[in-house]
């Protein structure tokens, strides 16, 4: 089970009671306040990995608590609590970024399970940080392979053409690889644009200078 820190605000003490008794029983550690203003600020002073907040409270609401975490923190996911007379306050707060909403009575069930998902998905999406970051640090995978004198002589050839912003002319017998090494060359250098292949045979004299060069 994944646990984690969580700030729960609604200004019924009754409500933060059952609140956090479920919560600390699926394994969190529970931060409870009555005021949107403290919890806010205990937010944003250490960041916790889950807000559930009431929507209707004295003083500054669950939704200015929701616009101002995400302001500052907005990976930080926010659960909305709201009575039956307030859905449409619930529909607005997922529309300004809320995770999910819960409708009091809240079924402890549900709380559980809705909590137990937002864990998930933070989980996930902390391992898919990492995964892209490893991607973008490790080397390009070879497009070309082979161990052979003339083949490692190709690779240096097209390093250095690669590393000059000039035009390049690949010659070679039908079915040699030309485009393969063109597409190597544009892969290794500086250039950013799409790789665009043109059949010139397929194009008439005029047309292909045309289409070459304007």
């Amino acid at each position: 089970m994944i646990s984690g820190r969580i700030i729960i605000v609604d200004d019924d003490p009754v409500t933060l009671s059952i609140f956090e008794r479920i919560l600390t029983r699926e394994g969190h550690r529970v931060e409870s306040f009555a005021e949107a203003g403290k919890a806010a600020t205990a937010a944003l002073e250490a960041p916790p990995d889950l807000v559930i907040t009431d929507l209707k409270m004295p003083g500054e609401s669950g939704l200015s608590l929701l616009d101002r975490v995400r302001a500052q923190v907005p990976d930080l996911p926010v659960i909305v609590v709201t009575g039956h007379s307030s859905i449409e306050s619930a529909v607005e707060a997922m529309k300004k970024g809320a995770y999910d909403y819960l409708q009091k009575p809240v079924d402890p069930d549900d709380l559980a399970f809705v909590v137990r998902r937002v864990f998930e998905a933070v989980e996930l999406r902390d391992e898919n940080r990492v995964l892209r970051a490893e991607l973008a640090q490790a080397p390009p995978a070879p497009r070309l392979l082979g161990e052979h004198a003339g083949m490692k002589r190709l690779f240096d050839r097209i390093d250095k053409a690669a590393r000059v912003m000039s035009h390049v002319l690949i010659t070679g017998e039908t079915g040699t690889g030309k485009e393969v090494v063109a597409k190597e060359i544009h892969r290794r250098s500086g250039r950013r644009g799409p790789f665009v292949p043109v059949h010139c045979g397929a194009l008439a004299e005029t047309l292909l200078e045309n289409e070459l060069f304007g």
